[in-house]
């Protein structure tokens, strides 16, 4: 397990899910309503995070560095947003 990438964090938007689809799906990996849909599982609150600046790093960071800087043994469920101070720390 490793952080392989970073991006800017947007905003997060919550509401209903077709609104949310019609304003953001293109911005997804989702390629149809249909498969959003299935993917949902019958939510009908979702939440967006948008996101910009995806980047690769050229090095992955491991468990055990996120465990040092974060003092997390493995990154919560519903993930974790952490500072461009803490992301220096990371991947430096």
């Amino acid at each position: 397990m490793q952080i392989r990438g970073v991006a800017d964090f947007i905003e997060r938007l919550a509401g209903d899910y077709r609104q949310l689809w019609r304003s953001h799906g293109g911005e997804t990996c989702l390629k149809t309503f249909k498969e959003y849909t299935r993917f949902l599982k019958g939510r009908r609150k979702v939440t967006f995070i948008r996101f910009t600046n995806f980047r690769e790093l050229e090095n992955p960071v491991s468990m055990k560095a996120l465990n040092k800087v974060l003092g997390v043994l493995k990154v919560p469920r519903g993930g974790k947003y952490i500072n461009q101070e803490l992301t220096k720390q990371l991947t430096t």
